[in-house]
């Protein structure tokens, strides 16, 4: 029979532009808090509780832009890239006792992307506006993933059913990491 254990889901969002040359030190700094800093300060209270139950998972959530920089947003992948880091070196340092896994989402349709359209004073409904988003990022799929397409995944990595995976990352981005592989 599998047994459920002690969970952890980590991560942080938001975002800045900014291209690499242009960003603001605080800018940089802001971004590695939120990101780097938030994770830890999210997992490494958790770890003595995590080692004391039966099947301890870890689960970030972190961006595709750990794996697919955006230049337009060049402090936002940096640090991305750092959580991607952090994870594998968790990973590490848990195992075989703890699993740690990340997820990196592309676009999916959140209030997030509703806040970004509307401060886009697009003339296009929400819908044309989402589907043109998805062709101007080169989403394969050609549209932004949805968060029913995301929870299955992480629930997977939080069952007992996961007990063989660690130190991995699961890219739910439409097919955009299919080019950067």
């Amino acid at each position: 029979m599998l047994k459920e254990g002690a969970n952890v889901v980590a991560g942080a969002g938001g975002g800045s532009t900014g291209i690499v040359l242009e960003t603001s030190a605080e800018d940089w700094r802001s971004q590695y808090e939120i990101k780097v800093s938030g994770v830890l300060n999210t997992v490494k209270p958790a770890v003595k509780e995590l080692l004391k139950a039966e099947a301890p998972r870890i689960v970030i959530i972190n961006g595709i832009t750990a794996n697919i920089p955006d230049s337009h947003m060049a402090a936002v992948s940096a640090s991305r890239a750092a959580v991607k880091q952090v994870a594998y070196m968790l990973a590490q340092a848990l195992a075989p006792e703890i699993c740690v896994n990340t997820i990196n989402l592309g676009a999916i349709d959140t209030d997030r992307q509703l806040a970004r359209y509307k401060k886009s004073q697009s003339l296009l409904s929400f819908k044309a506006w989402k589907e043109e988003e998805a062709k101007r990022r080169g989403i394969p799929f050609g549209r932004l993933g949805r968060a029913e397409e995301v929870i299955p995944v992480v629930l997977l990595l939080l069952s007992p059913l996961s007990s063989y995976i660690t130190g991995s990352s699961v890219d739910i981005d439409g097919g955009l990491n299919i080019y950067w592989k």
